[in-house]
């Protein structure tokens, strides 16, 4: 059994929604694991959002659905590829932590991007 990740991910499946828990996704860098969980908790808001209107939902066709994740896994083929999209997202969320919380010390300055303490 392989125990360097937690039970229930695999490369094909990066993200977990637990049940009564909340969201868990991995990476192969914390920019990644965040953005990956970022994203899905607000496709998750939305689904529920779209819930509450008190009509049936409209599901894609599963070849929709299917390319979806491909895109998400960045397995799609597409005319669109950055590369850096990650990187650039996850810079700009610690340029607004240093402005919103100064207090915390992101490392930015020091050549440290992945760096948070208290």
């Amino acid at each position: 059994m392989d125990r360097s990740r937690p039970a229930g991910f695999t490369d094909d499946h990066p993200a977990l929604v637990l049940r009564n828990h909340g969201l868990l996704a991995v990476g192969e860098s914390a920019a990644r694991a965040f953005l990956r969980t970022y994203y899905l908790e607000k496709a998750c808001e939305i689904h529920v959002t779209a819930q509450s209107g008190g009509v049936p939902l409209v599901v894609p066709p599963a070849e929709v659905c299917e390319y979806t994740a491909q895109q998400l896994a960045g397995e799609a083929e597409s005319d669109f590829e950055d590369l850096d999209a990650y990187d650039l997202a996850w810079s700009a969320l610690l340029r607004m932590l240093d402005r919103t919380c100064p207090d915390c010390e992101t490392g930015v300055g020091a050549n440290r991007p992945y760096v948070l303490r208290w």
